[in-house]
Formats: structure tokens, sequence, C-alpha cells
């Protein structure tokens, strides 16, 4: 092999592998911030759902009818789970470690922890080929052993 040859391959190896690492540093990098992004705005859905039941559950304790039923809570979450299911939303609502109501598939609610202050908590869990960005956190306000 004459040394052109020698030098045409070295250089394309070194091109090759060079052209590789960045393609896989610029994949990374857009994954993260793709995943970033997803991120925040489920955040902002989980706090837009979580502020809008704690204002329908408060407004029933300030009409004096007390705490609600278990019944109330149920069909307020359902309403919000017949309205998120098009966009592929899943929640669930436990009282006391005890589920009230969920539309989470059944391989992935095992794997919801609760949160144990009043913070929320965010995982990334994957179930077979999907992967479930999770938020768990407690309701604010009066009813705070809802979460």
């Amino acid at each position: 092999m004459k040394f052109w040859q020698k030098a045409f391959l070295g250089v394309l190896m070194v091109f090759i592998v060079s052209l590789n690492i960045a393609l896989y540093l610029t994949s990374r990098y857009s994954f993260e911030l793709n995943l970033k992004r997803d991120t925040d705005r489920a955040l902002g859905e989980y706090h837009f759902i979580i502020n809008g039941l704690n204002d329908s559950m408060n407004g029933v304790g300030y009409q004096g009818e007390g705490r609600p039923s278990s019944l109330y809570f149920i069909s307020l979450v359902q309403s919000y789970a017949n309205y998120y299911r098009k966009q592929q939303v899943f929640l669930s609502l436990k009282e006391r470690n005890h589920i009230l109501f969920s539309n989470i598939p059944e391989r992935v609610l095992d794997s919801i922890s609760d949160p144990t202050d009043k913070s929320y908590r965010l995982r990334l869990e994957k179930s077979g080929n999907v992967h479930y960005l999770m938020i768990a956190g407690p309701m604010m306000g009066q009813y705070t052993d809802v979460c």
C-alpha cells in the first residue's frame, strides 16, 4: 500500500471518528434539552391541575359543607382525567395511602412513591417501550392528606 493511501485512510478514520463523536454529543444535548422542555411543560400542567383541584375543593369547604366526601374527590379527579386522557396524561388520587382514583396503567402504578414532605417528586420511568414522566405531590391547602 502506498503512502498516500495510508495517509488517506488515516485521515478518513480520524474524520469518521470525529464525526461520530460530534453526532453523539449533539444528539445527547438535543435529548437533554427536549427532556427539560417536556419536564417543564409537565410541571406546568401539574401545578395547573393541583391549583384547579384545590380551588374546587376549597370552594366546597367555604360553602359551609365541611370536608367533601371521597366521592366528590373521585368525581372531581375523574373530570380532569377525562380531559387529559387525549394528551396521554394519567392521574391518581390517594388519601392516607389509600387509592381513591387512578387511571395510571397497572405496570407503572406500583413504581410510584408517595411524597414524604410538602414538595413534589419527579421521576422518569420506563415500562416496556414507553417512558413515563411521573410527578407526585401532596395537595396544598386544607387537604394535605390527599395526594
